[in-house]
């Protein structure tokens, strides 16, 4: 359709992009993972969601992006946004 080969097609898509289009296929799903709100369920259900082949293709992805496995990255996402309780302000009388 293009008119190009798979070689010439990737070396033109990495020229104007930056990145090869594996790469930025990686880094263009690490991102949505990140950007999706957490939902329950397993890491399993999240890798197929994502588009991994199984979970342990979606860690190893993972962790080679964050530095840290998905299920570490999750804990840390829940306790920083978990909401604290507002303090009990009691007006000075």
């Amino acid at each position: 359709m293009l008119q190009l080969s798979p070689r010439a097609l990737r070396k033109r898509f990495a020229s104007k992009v930056g990145l090869s289009p594996k790469l930025w296929l990686q880094l263009s799903r690490f991102d949505e993972f990140l950007r999706a709100e957490p939902a329950p369920g397993s890491l399993a259900d999240a890798a197929a969601a994502f588009g991994f082949a199984d979970q342990a293709h979606m860690t190893r992805e993972f962790t080679r992006f964050a530095g840290v496995p998905p299920a570490r990255y999750a804990t840390a996402r829940a306790s920083v946004s978990a909401p604290k309780a507002a303090p009990h302000f009691v007006p000075a009388s």
